[in-house]
């Protein structure tokens, strides 16, 4: 046949990757999930949508290999919903991905569902902290998520004073985290009392402002900054008494709205 006459043979197109369907008992949640709690109100609409209309694959879940099983990565809610619906599989993208890749994703896959200024600061802290085997500045971890470098620092510094209170069995707020960055500036040995200071009582229901938080933290920046170093005897670079500094740092840090001071900062109250 001449090159004339030659007829162009019609493409054969390739079929479209599909998730596969994934055996919902297999699907295990990510260790590192910055959610500090699941939102109730989104996995019961999930569910009562796939009970009525079953699952998009256009909504899969993203997994990685998890030796036999798969860890999610993205649809921490959805597996939740298709539990409460009773489903036996799920659609999912299965990935090969690295520990610092895959804990990277669990932020920039959930940035449209609503992370709280916490759950940010506390999945940046991981990734930021001194000697973090995922080793970013705050500058390289705001670029990577597309974020202004002032508001990472700022959850950072909530996250650093939630997680440090929470560790003592105290109580810290979850939705507050513009006190607790104001907190982070005073010495840590403080950050329980001023939690435990700035939050509602039923004397005063609305706890602390920011800018009392703030007031609270200026007064008493002078404070040694260890406990050890206050608990100690009277020294020339610390001149004020045990009794001394207590004083003044329960009245100070009480004036910013009246409120009494509530001086709770080591496990044992007798050695203050």
């Amino acid at each position: 046949m001449s090159p004339a006459h030659h007829q162009q043979l019609p493409a054969i197109s390739s079929p479209l990757p599909s998730p596969q369907w994934l055996a919902f008992d297999r699907l295990h949640p990510h260790p590192g999930n910055p959610r500090l709690f699941d939102r109730e109100e989104v996995i019961e609409g999930i569910a009562q949508s796939l009970r009525s209309s079953g699952f998009d694959p256009a909504h899969a879940l993203i997994v990685r290999p998890l030796g036999d099983d798969w860890q999610i990565i993205s649809g921490h809610h959805r597996r939740r919903a298709s539990e409460r619906a009773e489903l036996d599989r799920i659609p999912c993208w299965v990935r090969e991905l690295d520990d610092a890749t895959a804990y990277m994703m669990l932020v920039t896959c959930n940035a449209q569902s609503g992370l709280t200024a916490l759950e940010y600061g506390l999945h940046a802290l991981r990734v930021t902290e001194k000697h973090s085997k995922l080793g970013k500045s705050i500058n390289a971890y705001a670029a990577a998520i597309g974020r202004p470098r002032q508001s990472v620092e700022m959850e950072v510094y909530a996250a650093e004073v939630y997680r440090a209170v929470a560790t003592r069995g105290a109580s810290a707020p979850t939705d507050r985290p513009r006190h607790l960055a104001e907190i982070h500036a005073a010495p840590e040995w403080l950050w329980a009392a001023l939690v435990a200071a700035m939050l509602p009582t039923e004397d005063h229901p609305k706890g602390w402002t920011v800018e009392q938080t703030k007031s609270a933290v200026a007064k008493i920046k002078d404070a040694p900054k260890k406990l050890e170093e206050w608990l100690s005897a009277e020294t020339p670079t610390n001149p004020r008494t045990r009794m001394g500094w207590r004083e003044t740092i329960r009245s100070e840090v009480g004036n910013a709205d009246g409120k009494p001071f509530i001086f709770n900062v080591c496990d044992t109250d007798s050695r203050l």
